[in-house]
């Protein structure tokens, strides 16, 4: 992964998990800006390693970052590799491809590409493919991502699934202290008879910021009272727009928190929980939120629509259409009775599919699946490996090539800004 908070939130357990079954299991990301890296080592019990990976294009330092991921097989000589995002899958694949690694696996996470446009977009459609192409099998973590990777072609139909129901790592038990509930909404000064929304995750457009503000602004016209909680930071990479932000540091009645490394407590505090999101792979939050016992407000995006069942557990309304999402924020502000029983449908909804236990036995039986056709020979769930194992030939040329280009142009002018 790129970052090592994925282990310490969203793998949570499953690699100390594969530990006990048997697997010498090693995780690789970034350092972390804490050091969160080593952290993972010690809530898995697992062997971790550094390898800087950048979020963004950044040909240059993807060479760089192959050449560590490079030195790090000679260490660990894999038997199987998992990447779990485009730049590690993208990065890693095309060295653990060439390292012939056993079994490649490629958890993908969602599509970047589905809200780019341009030539941004062409490139993360050739990434994808490249990526996909090097690994042995594909796991999408929801029906709706795996549905539309094939609409877009971008794999073939047998080399990619979804296990169980879908989602990141299921779902583990978690309770709220209601004593630090308390202490959060005094801090905050969240009136006791307000109702609140809430939004986890990062503040960016992607994730439908703009929307959301906007259509709490209208519900703020029949209720005064509602509070916003925003529990994330705001990233670069995807930034919201200037008035978008001066209203969330300006208003009263949005009470932005920033970066929590422990959202439990916050979702205590919540009434119903909204993510007006472009595209997701399978949001942890919608079914952390179910879980406890909260109505969900979210779109008809992809992987977004797998996490509510419409009408039984929350809502879903079109992407972008700030209008609808109001009027979903305005029923159940009056429908109490409502939010209660969606708040219990989707709890037990997420007790009985997403239990993590049986969504770790199926990554345990798909990878001892992939690797007893790697050592027997057979074509891995029909893909014939041993003719084009990777387009590694003629894509990877290309890469190297890009960024020999890439690297060739910042050198030029650097030069020339010396000159300067």
């Amino acid at each position: 992964m790129t970052i090592p908070q994925s282990a310490l939130w969203y793998l949570r357990g499953q690699l100390s998990e594969m530990q006990r079954r048997g697997y010498n299991t090693v995780f690789v990301s970034s350092v972390g800006e804490a050091g969160e890296l080593e952290q993972v080592a010690h809530q898995e019990g697992i062997r971790v390693f550094p390898l800087e990976v950048s979020r963004e294009i950044d040909p240059l330092g993807d060479v760089q970052s192959m050449w560590q991921l490079h030195r790090l097989m000679l260490k660990i000589r894999p038997d199987i590799v998992n990447f779990g995002n485009p730049k590690t899958g993208l990065v890693g694949g095309v060295v653990a491809a060439l390292w012939r690694v056993p079994v490649r696996v490629y958890t993908l996470h969602g599509l970047r590409l589905e809200t780019a446009v341009g030539a941004k977009r062409q490139i993360l459609m050739w990434t994808e493919r490249l990526t996909m192409s090097c690994a042995h099998h594909v796991v999408a973590v929801s029906p709706s991502l795996r549905e539309r990777t094939l609409a877009l072609g971008l794999v073939s139909p047998h080399k990619i699934s979804t296990l169980h129901h879908g989602s990141v790592n299921g779902i583990r038990t978690m309770n709220v202290d209601a004593e630090q509930v308390e202490m959060l909404r005094s801090r905050l000064g969240i009136p006791k008879e307000a109702l609140v929304y809430g939004f986890v995750g990062r503040l960016t457009r992607d994730k439908g910021i703009g929307e959301l503000i906007s259509a709490f602004q209208i519900l703020r016209q029949t209720h005064p009272e509602a509070r916003l909680l925003l529990v994330g930071d705001f990233e670069t990479g995807d930034p919201v727009d200037e008035v978008t932000r001066r209203q969330i540091e300006a208003s009263d009645s949005i009470l932005w928190v920033g970066y929590a490394s422990d959202v439990v407590s916050y979702y205590g505090l919540l009434d119903i929980l909204v993510l007006p999101t472009y595209r997701e792979g399978f949001p942890t939050v919608a079914l952390e939120g179910a879980a406890l016992g909260l109505p969900l407000i979210t779109t008809d995006a992809t992987g977004a629509r797998d996490a509510v069942q419409d009408g039984v557990t929350g809502l879903r309304v079109a992407v972008g259409d700030v209008n609808q999402l109001a009027d979903a924020m305005q029923q159940l502000a009056d429908d109490q009775p409502l939010r209660r029983r969606f708040g219990q449908q989707g709890k037990t909804w997420v007790e009985r599919d997403f239990a993590q236990e049986r969504l770790w036995q199926e990554w345990d039986t798909l990878y001892q699946r992939l690797l007893t056709e790697s050592r027997s020979g057979q074509p891995m769930f029909g893909s014939h490996r041993s003719k084009r194992p990777c387009m590694i030939g003629a894509g990877g040329i290309v890469l190297l090539a890009l960024i020999k280009l890439r690297t060739r142009r910042a050198t030029d002018r650097s030069h020339d800004d010396k000159r300067g």
